[in-house]
């Protein structure tokens, strides 16, 4: 058998103390160990952070992506909005002038002078004029997608109680009498 040291000979000679050898390396030991499952604790949580932050990255592109079309769905119905509001403000300048085009007609046209002047076919030609007037707005305010449905297709009655030919001034009505207005503010007729 060869030389073999005596440790504890060659520990006691240099005054180094075995036991606290011992012990250090145990309490470094365990440091490392509880380094470790720290180190380990530390990596799975920040993976589950960064798994969270991937999902919340994912949900936040599916929000801007419809958020996008949104706001180009939203910009396509101002455009089709715009055009529907120019071409109703076109057919409202249209029927404008249309009422304007009457109107100037009706002040042209003095009907209670026509009726005066000739009487036994006012009832005629006011249902016939009246008539011309409804075709009139019907085509006027009919959308152009849709046919119109004319209520003017029953004839003109060419002879009316009022106007028949047994008519005459013995059947004549004055005129009404104006409101009487009492002092109370009441008006009666």
């Amino acid at each position: 058998m060869g030389f073999v040291p005596n440790y504890a000979t060659i520990s006691d000679r240099c005054g180094i103390n075995t036991d606290m050898f011992g012990k250090a390396a145990i309490i470094e030991l365990v440091m490392i160990i509880v380094l470790a499952i720290a180190g380990l604790v530390y990596f799975r949580y920040t993976e589950n952070i960064i798994a969270v932050l991937h999902e919340n990255t994912a949900k936040l592109q599916d929000a801007v992506s419809i958020q996008q079309a949104t706001i180009k769905a939203q910009q396509d119905a101002a455009i089709q909005q715009a055009a529907a509001s120019f071409t109703l403000q076109q057919n409202v300048s249209a029927a404008e002038t249309t009422r304007r085009q009457l109107e100037n007609s009706l002040k042209i046209s003095n009907i209670a002078a026509m009726a005066r002047a000739n009487s036994a076919d006012l009832e005629q030609r006011i249902n016939i004029a009246t008539s011309t007037a409804f075709v009139a707005l019907e085509k006027l305010t009919t959308p152009q997608d849709r046919p119109a449905q004319s209520q003017s297709n029953v004839p003109p009655v060419n002879i009316s109680p009022t106007t028949s030919a047994k008519s005459t001034t013995s059947n004549y009505q004055p005129p009404p009498r104006p409101p009487v207005t009492y002092s109370t503010g009441v008006t009666l007729q």
